[in-house]
């Protein structure tokens, strides 16, 4: 088998050495990552533990901050650009049905349609705890997707996500393309233009269908 490099290292990931298999730059952390770099960019190296979610602070160094406890409403642009998309991957969601977590080779495949489904964005990542990072790493980065590692906690993934959503909204984006389907992400239909790619026969949430201006099965 062909050893499975990462971008921007050029070492593969399976090696006996005892440190982990994943280039940590690939992990973006709150203050790490900027969306005017482009999709491809490899971002800076982030600490081993994983920051808490903290929703009063921009996640975007330079914007204002927010205030503690509750979402701002987002002002658009003041000058119209080209319409910018993201991707987001909520990836328990996705890869975890009747509490059993899919095969890697399913996680895979499921993530090629996603990524298909979703054609050319600006930006686009993977969300969860690090656990399910670790499981399914090799593939994100076959896939060029970054990720974010958050706190093996109730809706921690949901909101990191829609906090990097809003600070895209600030930074011109348009379209928001989230693969799930759990109805906390009906909010992003606030930000633009809302596309849902869900799971072939897994349930959607009402909330979540009613937001989408565009639903999609992969």
């Amino acid at each position: 088998m062909r050893a499975l490099s990462i971008r921007g290292t050029g070492k593969s990931p399976y090696t006996s050495t005892p440190t982990p298999w994943f280039d940590k730059s690939r992990e973006v952390t709150a203050t790490s990552w900027n969306p005017d770099l482009g999709s491809t960019r490899a971002l800076a190296a982030v600490p081993d533990s994983p920051a808490p979610l903290e929703r009063s602070k921009s996640t975007v160094p330079g914007l204002p901050t927010r205030a503690s406890g509750h979402r701002a409403r987002c002002a658009r642009p003041a000058t119209p650009g080209p319409c910018r998309a993201a991707l987001f991957i909520d990836l328990d969601n996705v890869t975890i049905t009747d509490s059993q977590q899919s095969a890697s080779d399913e996680v895979e495949a499921l993530l090629q349609r996603i990524v298909l489904a979703a054609g050319p964005v600006d930006w686009k990542i993977a969300v969860a705890p690090g656990r399910t990072i670790t499981d399914f790493g090799p593939s994100l980065a076959k896939l060029n997707l970054r990720w974010q590692v958050v706190p093996c906690s109730p809706d921690a993934a949901d909101a990191r996500i829609l906090s990097l959503a809003e600070d895209l909204h600030r930074c011109g984006f348009q379209r928001y393309i989230i693969a799930s389907a759990d109805g906390y992400f009906a909010d992003l239909r606030e930000f633009g233009h809302l596309t849902v790619i869900a799971r072939s026969g897994k349930p959607t949430s009402l909330r979540l269908r009613a937001a989408a201006d565009e639903l999609i099965a992969a």
